[in-house]
């Protein structure tokens, strides 16, 4: 099968994106998928959970990621002491996630030089052009979630 016009260029742009957002060179301690991962669990904490963790396949759910590819960042994010699992006496089948104290720090300055990107970004693409960039990638992800079903 050959590659419509154009939808080759659109799998060369999306594996650079891929790419780039997989490199640790601009975020220090996190990569995108760990800052993820946090923000949820601080979202959870601000939103009144007392002890903020959540279960494993709630987040996989959440995140709209694989529990396979979501334990891989949480492996990660536990061996730099950012999260630990936990387990509940009496439910021994569950397995939640919670931030320890070391993440908070740590996570906020990464969001910021992610906000700091961010700001970048808009400031050089434009409003207008950041809104239909927007609009266009919710349309190719609600036609890809339609796709691949």
């Amino acid at each position: 099968m050959e590659f419509v016009e154009n939808a080759k260029e659109l799998l060369e742009t999306l594996k650079m994106f891929h790419k780039i957002t997989r490199s640790n060179n601009y975020l220090e301690e996190m990569n995108f998928n760990e800052i993820f991962v946090c923000s949820i669990l601080i979202n959870m904490e601000n939103e009144g959970y007392e002890d903020a963790k959540i279960q494993v396949k709630d987040l996989s759910e959440k995140l709209k990621i694989s529990r396979p590819a979501l334990n891989a960042i949480i492996n990660k994010l536990e061996d730099k002491n950012f999260v630990e699992r936990v387990r509940i006496k009496g439910d021994r089948k569950s397995v939640y996630v919670k931030l320890t104290e070391k993440s908070y720090q740590i996570y906020y300055h990464e969001q910021e030089k992610m906000v700091g990107l961010m700001n970048n970004i808009v400031s050089k693409m434009g409003i207008e052009d950041t809104v239909k960039f927007i609009e266009l990638l919710n349309k190719f992800y609600n036609i890809i979630k339609m796709e691949v079903k």
